[in-house]
């Protein structure tokens, strides 16, 4: 039976109908930096063994695309009605850029996971991009910290569709969780980076390899 699915697939992305989804294998570099484990992780953010995971959302909450498609599918229906409710704020947003929102993790709680963090970065064309991903990566660590979770997942913020260059997104990223663990020693037992593609983890290990000690 599982041959005979496999044999439609292929014919079906054959001609067109549908896409295979290639997963990577998971794979991970550790740091330490006092008592902080840092992680870089090539694999899924949904399955990621952590109380926080963070989610890269847009102004509305409105999880559609990219990581926030992912996350939204794995946490269920609930997320994106309790988004759709959240509170409106004077921008006219419910998350503007560089802040961040948490919410139930709903369906995710099964794995562990006890919040979403949600966070918007800016674009690669916003004015003052640099300042506004420090917020996003640094209020996320707040509200993280604020409501005793102790391990925290990150994907690459504001890189992918909303067009930040990766390799000037990531050094931010590393800085802001060096800065934020060395002011907050005992805050967290484990911050992870979650990326997708082969090239994204060699530029965030390159990178990390500047700013951690390898484990």
């Amino acid at each position: 039976m599982e041959y005979i699915k496999s044999w439609v697939l292929s014919v079906m992305t054959a001609l067109g109908f549908a896409q295979p989804v290639v997963v990577p294998p998971t794979i991970q570099e550790s740091y330490m930096l006092g008592a902080t484990r840092i992680v870089l992780v090539q694999g899924d953010i949904t399955k990621q063994k952590v109380e926080a995971i963070v989610n890269a959302a847009n102004e509305d909450l409105n999880h559609g695309g990219g990581v926030a498609r992912a996350i939204s599918k794995a946490a269920g229906k609930r997320l994106q009605q309790y988004s759709d409710a959240m509170p409106i704020g004077a921008s006219g947003q419910r998350c503007p850029m560089g802040k961040a929102v948490i919410t139930p993790a709903f369906d995710l709680e099964n794995a562990g996971v006890k919040k979403i963090i949600h966070t918007t970065g800016p674009r690669g064309d916003t004015p003052g991009k640099e300042q506004l991903l420090r917020d996003a990566y640094l209020n996320s660590l707040q509200l993280t910290l604020d409501n005793g979770l102790k391990s925290i997942a990150f994907p690459a913020i504001s890189t992918a569709i909303f067009g930040y260059d990766i390799n000037a997104a990531t050094p931010i990223a590393c800085a802001v969780i060096k800065y934020f663990v060395t002011t907050h020693p005992h805050a967290f037992d484990e911050v992870r980076f979650v990326v997708f593609s082969d090239s994204d983890y060699a530029v965030y290990k390159q990178c990390m390899n500047n700013f951690f000690i390898k484990q």
